[in-house]
């Protein structure tokens, strides 16, 4: 038995299509904890994300938000970001 990604509804079979959300199932490998299917999660930075929030809050006190703001959203949604595993039944993650 296999859960989706999307919704955590089971399936019999690790490549098939989940009748109840509508997203396609493939196995990109195993869990060693418990050996369900593990979904690939693109893992963005955590600085970029810091940087944002630092921009919103410092741009009505301060006014220098504005430019740190810039700054985080760069770092976080111009790069493709770090690929990896993750369970969805236990939440183990690869990296």
């Amino acid at each position: 038995m296999t859960r989706c990604a999307q919704c955590g509804s089971e399936n019999e079979k690790a490549s098939q299509f989940c009748f109840h959300c509508g997203s396609l199932l493939s196995a990109a490998g195993t869990c060693p904890r418990c050996s369900t299917a593990m979904a690939v999660v693109i893992k963005r930075s955590g600085l970029g994300l810091a940087l944002i929030i630092l921009g919103i809050i410092l741009t009505p006190v301060v006014g220098i938000g504005i430019p740190i703001f810039i700054v985080g959203y760069v770092m976080r949604f111009s790069g493709k970001g770090r690929a990896c595993y993750r369970c969805p039944r236990c939440n183990y993650s690869s990296v």
